[in-house]
């Protein structure tokens, strides 16, 4: 059996044990509850404070940056300014907090009713959004169970500078732009700000333009070229591209503008019955010093017809470089490969053949050339290659059976693709 004791007046206790506060209660205080088992000499006291919002609580209004990134609550916003050079208003969202008698607080705002008198400073949508619109001031109201508290928001026609970005890598392994010619990655950037704000993603945002914030550039447009933020891979190089991305103020308001790099590998993919050299990710050729080897990997695209023979002839400057070992490709063992070094000096001879191949794949290793940098000085050598690729594919009837129907065979459609590519500028040996 519960008994309320002391604060009869708060709460109410029903015969399962559960406690409630009294329909009307409006003011905080102990409550003492005994416990008792009929028939038995036994009794247990249980104490308990009981608080309120009304008597000895409040309802906080505050604000904090929109949109929201790590921590942000713990900032307010107060006062929105003008953001970098742009006529455009910083955001905050509202939230209300319960802040009960013993202290405690609580988040209501779903719960609780906000109004703002806009007085044209703000504009306030989706129940708890306030935007900055022109200079004046904004009083914010919330209302959580007939108690209520405000905030008065500030727009100001100062500027919050950006005073740090930081690149968001984007690109492939090694901070590659790796494709085909044309390959495209759109760039983005966290851009930081003066009142300890930010923007985690600057280029996702909808209400503001980017491009009035920051600017992408390249020093090399023949190499990676770029538009906007749109870095285009032009050509394989023999050192990463500095892409520059830097605050923008089209009026000089702000005369500090931060800017930053991201050292990015130009390494094309081959196109389709074409070869490629070197490392996939990264710098195509790693810089290397007299005596040291560079081992090359040879690779193919075949797209999605099986690869059946092959002969690949790659040329390079005797003077710079010496092959000293050609193996057979990750991608090839097991099938019929020879490799020729040496005969001439220049070259590197590779065949491979097997009718029954079914290596498919636009990345195909069929072999990796050992080169040992011979000359001790810098070397850009040009490095060539012939090839000479017979994938095929078998078209068979809809109903495929053993035996060809009378006065059908099958069709074997067979594609040569030859190429002979000069790829500039790809250094070797670096300085000894």
């Amino acid at each position: 059996m519960y008994t309320v004791t002391t604060g009869a007046t708060l709460v109410d206790v029903t015969a399962g044990g559960v406690v409630t506060a009294k329909t009307g209660a409006t003011a905080a205080g102990n409550v003492v509850i005994t416990v008792s088992l009929t028939g038995f000499a036994f009794t247990k006291t249980v104490a308990m404070k009981v608080v309120t919002l009304s008597d000895g609580g409040s309802i906080v209004v505050a604000s904090s940056p929109f949109p929201s990134f790590d921590r942000s609550t713990e900032q307010n916003a107060n006062t929105l300014n003008k953001i970098q050079c742009t006529e455009v208003f910083q955001r905050a969202v509202l939230r209300v907090t319960a802040v009960l008698s013993d202290s405690t607080s609580h988040d209501v705002t779903m719960q609780s009713t906000i109004s703002v008198a806009e007085n044209g400073a703000t504009d306030f949508y989706d129940a708890k959004y306030v935007d900055g619109v022109a200079a004046g001031t904004s009083t914010v109201t919330g209302d959580f169970a007939d108690v209520s508290g405000s905030l008065v928001i500030t727009v100001s026609a100062d500027r919050v500078a950006i005073t740090n970005i930081q690149y968001i890598n984007v690109f492939s392994s090694q901070t590659t732009l790796s494709g085909a010619a044309g390959k495209v990655v759109d760039m983005r950037v966290k851009v930081e700000f003066a009142d300890s704000t930010w923007f985690d993603d600057v280029t996702a945002l909808s209400w503001i333009d980017w491009a009035d914030l920051v600017e992408f550039s390249s020093p090399l447009e023949k190499i990676i070229s770029v538009a906007g933020r749109s870095a285009t891979l032009v050509e394989n190089y023999w050192k990463t591209v500095d892409i520059k991305v830097q605050a923008l103020c089209a009026s000089g308001a702000i005369t500090t503008r931060p800017s930053t790099l991201i050292g990015v590998a130009a390494n094309l993919e081959p196109e389709l019955g074409d070869v490629d050299l070197g490392s996939r990710y990264g710098i195509q050729f790693p810089p290397r010093v007299k005596g040291e080897t560079l081992s090359v990997d040879v690779r193919v695209n075949a797209s999605t017809a099986p690869l059946i023979t092959f002969q690949i002839v790659m040329r390079f400057d005797s003077a710079k470089v010496a092959a000293t070992a050609c193996d057979v490709g990750s991608n090839w063992a097991g099938y019929d490969f020879s490799c020729t070094i040496n005969n001439p000096v220049t070259e590197a001879l590779m065949v491979g053949a097997d009718p029954l191949s079914t290596k498919q794949g636009n990345a195909l290793t069929v072999a990796t050339v050992t080169l040992e940098v011979v000359s001790g000085f810098k070397a850009r050598p040009y490095i060539s290659t012939d090839c000479s690729l017979f994938p095929f594919q078998l078209t068979l009837p809809a109903v495929l059976s053993l035996t060809p129907p009378t006065g059908s065979t099958p069709t074997y459609m067979v594609h040569q693709y030859t190429t002979a590519t000069a790829s500039p500028l790809r250094p070797i040996a670096a300085q000894g």
